[in-house]
């Protein structure tokens, strides 16, 4: 591109004919600074666009709303494609669907004729809510079309589909006074009551447009009709300075939120010139599977978007060989020499990008033209690196909402800008003003001073970004400290987040270490374990640390702004929606917050650690549990607890016993806790077989550790085992309380003595709703189904209100004796006379009772009227009953049933083969035993517990 600015001239010739270079201004002053007095700060002087020098340049009187820059582009480009999407078909995504912009218009037309319908007025406030698709779009040409407000608010507020909604969600509409519409709904509407456009006045409000919240509240920014006129000219004039030329066959990809004032002007102003916008699938982590379909020539993004292209490229060259990988760094600074000294990229090196960049821009979708960041300052080696290697241009822009999100923006080919935000748009005056407090002076040298952000004025009249003042923080000995400074500085890991406050002199910092770096420095090192544990030594911690301090003295940081502490977190901050607003930037005080014990580590106490030990298992963190622990300065038996006891929350068992078998002291607590986790488990021989070896060390069981045994004892069937538990108890003085009355029924019940069990339970004095389920219970799996319902009746007489477990065995009861209208009239009493919602376990023994009395149409009907999908239990249940009765039909709707949860599942297969051959339809028993061959599918073997004089097996 060639810059057209006839007041700049790169080069002339002094006096005595010697050629002289000549900085290049980008930027003209309009008004000088002046100091400050009487306590107001000093101001900068005023910066303007040279194409702004003596006045703004006129509007253009034929584009004065928004809705006049679409109705034009309607007009001059009606079949060019508009609006693209992809559709997911067979499990998977397509290739982009196009709207024209005539097909868009008629939508928009009948979209802004329902709104009209729906009794909203002109003026009125229309909300859209959801992720970037052409519906949003038609819905905000709808409103401008109409002289409505269009509020744009983040999807990651709220979830709305503008397709279709159940009748759960319409209903629940109704119950807040909100009429819902499917979109087809709404466009009929339009359709039967058409409304003709109401066009805005150019100082008419277009939108409302809410900022997405970095630091606190989101709040909500007026832009008039003008504005984003305005913005339009004023992209116009400055891209006629310059050679390469926007066409109709660009094409634009969109994937920052609409909400954000960065991709809605960048659309309207494709939409302005007839372009294309295709819009994501919405998984940024498969952008790249959207770019290699749409082959976009344009994309704009936030810092964190372009840092990931970096690391993907990086990533890619660490898969070469060494050989190849010397090569491209050597195309690389070759490239870059010659664009340092002005050649345009083009031109720079075309054999370069023949060789290695056009591979890079292969991954970018192969036609990309231009690339743009804005929202925060992007890094300038990332910029660099991009330029170089994208074959396309790079640039920066800087803004606000309130002004349409560009105040600054970058030239093309232009490596003097490289790490700054560009000079004054078309449209903008840009000025500084002082930070005393902060040391920051706009009449000093260098200029330094705050711009809403803290900035610094450059000679050629570009501006830089130093950091956001928000995000200023001052130490204890009152040193300012910029830390997204910091943060790009120590840009040697992919992610970093700096901290510090008022009451701490030193930084700390947490950060997402290069996995395939770390890998390396492990292997290397000696090291093993997965990403997420090697996070977790120390020795990788001190490596980094050395890195930052190398960094630090390498960029001449001062001592106060030298990291001190780091947490390593093996999961990246954009995972987390919470840690990062909708355009990737970091949430520093919900940060804060997350992380803010590593800012007191030194003043915790062990109480703090375990507490913080255990809210990180409780959210499944394990990973952040252990190195917790690891970090602790001391640690003490409740410690050592909680993580056992994380572990075993979390489904970590053999890592919980790991870690109980490191303990060099353990309690009655620490025991009961493995011991209970193995039969939570199931795993019941493990847990006998560690009560033994508690027995051995001398620790005495307490009346839970007897409970999980019995509980134990009951899992494998074990009435030997359990007799002797029983026998222990009575030994140990402990007082049979309701807790160990009750494993004591449940264990003889589970193991076959129903008369010890009905025993212990006559002898309780006091029985509570958990004694009589395990009674009933009890009854119930030894077919004593009239005892099982007789007891239920008592239990409800005493006053003891029965719960969804009581049903379940009540039920089963009445299935294992045939009590078809018993279990019927139980089933419904659940609902109407206790307030019980039956769930898919009352269901399934529904489905067994009508199975096991043959009424198999009755056991369909109640699955197809369920109010929630059949599981594998209920599908199971009228299975089994169909191979009881040799149904066909039912058994192969039970086996569709089942094969849409658990494909290949064997038990199918063999009752189905089952079936077929008490029917004599032996063809399909051959084809169902092919079937079961060819998907590997093999009958499961059968087992039951056997219980020696000494042993369970």
């Amino acid at each position: 591109m060639e810059v057209r600015q006839v007041e700049v001239a790169e080069k002339k010739k002094s006096q005595e004919g010697h050629e002289i270079r000549i900085m290049k201004k980008f930027a003209v002053k309009v008004e000088d600074g002046r100091e400050g007095r009487d306590g107001q700060p000093s101001l900068g002087p005023v910066y303007r666009n040279p194409l702004a020098e003596h006045a703004f340049p006129p509007y253009d009187p034929k584009l004065s709303t928004a809705w006049d820059i679409f109705r034009v582009s309607v007009e001059r480009y009606p079949g060019n494609r508009m609006l693209g999407w992809r559709e997911f078909v067979d499990g998977k995504f397509g290739p982009y669907v196009w709207k024209t912009y005539k097909e868009v218009y008629e939508e928009v037309l009948l979209v802004g004729s329902a709104l009209r319908a729906s009794g909203i007025e002109p003026g009125s406030r229309v909300g859209i809510y959801g992720s970037n698709c052409p519906q949003w779009i038609v819905a905000m040409e709808a409103c401008s079309a109409h002289s409505l407000v269009c509020v744009p608010l983040y999807d990651t507020l709220v979830i709305v589909s503008f397709t279709s909604l159940t009748e759960e969600e319409k209903n629940k509409a109704a119950t807040i006074g909100v009429k819902p519409y499917t979109w087809n709904e709404f466009l009929h509407m339009g359709t039967e009551y058409p409304s003709e456009p109401l066009s805005p006045e150019k100082c008419n409000i277009c939108t409302i447009m809410y900022t997405s919240g970095t630091s606190g509240e989101p709040k909500g920014v007026i832009l008039t009709h003008e504005n984003i006129a305005t913005y339009i000219r004023g992209v116009d004039l400055f891209m006629e300075q310059f050679e390469d030329k926007m066409t109709v066959n660009d094409v634009y990809i969109s994937f920052l939120p609409l909400a954000h004032i960065l991709d809605r002007m960048i659309e309207e102003y494709f939409f302005h010139k007839g372009a294309s916008v295709g819009f994501y699938h919405g998984d940024m982590d498969a952008l790249r599977d959207d770019l290699m379909e749409l082959q976009p020539t344009f994309l704009a993004g936030v810092p964190r978007v372009l840092e990931r292209m970096h690391e993907g490229v990086l990533k890619a060259l660490e898969e070469l060989n060494p050989r190849r990988r010397k090569i491209f760094d050597v195309l690389y600074k070759y490239k870059l020499h010659w664009m340092k000294l002005g050649y345009k990229q083009k031109n720079a090196s075309p054999l370069a990008d023949l060789l290695a960049f056009g591979k890079v821009k292969a991954r970018l979708g192969g036609r990309l033209r231009l690339i743009v960041s804005g929202g925060a300052p992007l890094g300038s080696e990332v910029e660099e690196f991009l330029r170089v290697t994208s074959c396309a241009f790079v640039l920066q822009g800087y803004g606000l909402t309130e002004t349409c999100g560009l105040a600054t923006l970058g030239f093309p080919d232009e490596m003097g800008m490289l790490g700054t935000v560009g000079s004054a748009f078309v449209y903008t005056e840009l000025r500084l003003e002082e930070v005393p407090e902060m040391g920051y002076n706009p009449l000093a040298d260098p200029p330094r001073g705050e711009v809403c952000d803290i900035g610094e004025m450059l000679p050629d009249g570009v501006l830089r970004i130093i950091d956001r003042k928000k995000n200023l923080i001052k130490l204890s000995q009152g040193e300012y400290v910029a830390v997204e400074y910091l943060e790009k500085v120590y840009g040697i890991t992919p992610i970093i987040w700096v901290y510090g406050d008022s009451f701490k002199s030193k930084l700390v910092a947490v950060v997402v270490p290069h996995e395939e770096n770390t890998k390396r420095w492990a292997l290397q090192n000696g090291h093993k374990g997965s990403f997420s544990e090697l996070c977790t030594l120390n020795q990788l911690q001190d490596h980094i640390l050395l890195e930052l301090k190398s960094t630090a003295e390498r960029n001449k940081l001062r001592g106060f702004e030298h990291v001190k502490g780091v947490i390593l977190e093996p999961r990246p901050f954009d995972q987390e929606k919470d840690l990062v607003t909708p355009t990737l930037k970091k949430r520093r005080d919900k940060l804060r917050t997350c992380y803010k014990v590593f800012g007191e580590i030194l003043v915790k106490d062990v109480t703090t650690w375990n507490a913080f030990i255990l809210g990180y298992m409780d959210l499944g963190l394990t990973v952040e549990a252990q190195r917790a622990f690891e970090m602790m300065p001391e640690k003490n038996i409740i410690s050592w607890t909680t993580l056992v006891n994380g572990y075993i929350t979390n489904w970590k068992l053999d890592k919980a016993r790991s870690v109980f078998d490191e303990m060099s002291n353990r309690n009655v607590v620490s025991w009961t806790a493995m011991i209970k986790g193995y039969v939570q488990h199931g795993r019941f021989l493990d847990a006998l077989e560690l009560f033994s070896v508690m027995l051995d060390s001398g620790t005495p069981p307490n009346h839970f550790t007897f409970s999980s045994v019995l509980d134990a004892c009951a899992g494998c069937s074990s009435i030997l085992v359990g007799s002797q538990v029983h026998s222990c108890i009575l030994k140990s003085g402990i007082p049979l309380d309701v807790i160990l009355l009750t494993s004591l029924i449940d264990m003889y019940a589970k193991c076959g003595d129903i008369e010890a069990a009905f025993c212990i339970f006559e002898s309780m004095t006091k029985k509570n709703l958990v004694s009589w389920n395990s009674m009933i219970g009890g009854y119930a799996r030894h077919g004593l189904a009239t005892t099982a319902l007789d007891e239920f009746e008592s239990m409800t007489e005493g006053g003891v209100k029965p719960d969804h477990v009581t049903f379940i065995n009540v039920l089963s009861a009445c299935a294992h004796g045939g009590l078809v209208e018993e279990g019927e009239r139980h089933f419904n009493s659940m609902g109407t006379k206790y307030g019980i919602q039956a769930r898919r376990e009352h269901y399934a023994c529904m489905v067994d009772l009508y199975g096991r009395a043959g009424q198999l149409e009755k056991a369909e009907k109640l699955i197809e009227g369920m109010p929630f999908k059949p599981d594998e239990v209920v599908w199971g249940a009228l299975l089994g009953a169909c191979g009881l009765h040799s149904s066909l039909a039912v058994g192969e709707f039970a086996a569709r049933g089942l094969q849409d949860l658990e494909q290949d599942h064997p038990a199918v297969y063999s009752m189905l083969s089952k079936i077929h051959g008490e029917k004599g339809v032996w063809s399909n028993v051959t084809e169902t035993r092919k079937m079961m061959k060819a998907n590997r599918a093999k009958k499961q073997k059968a087992g039951s517990w056997i219980e020696s004089a000494s042993d369970v097996s």
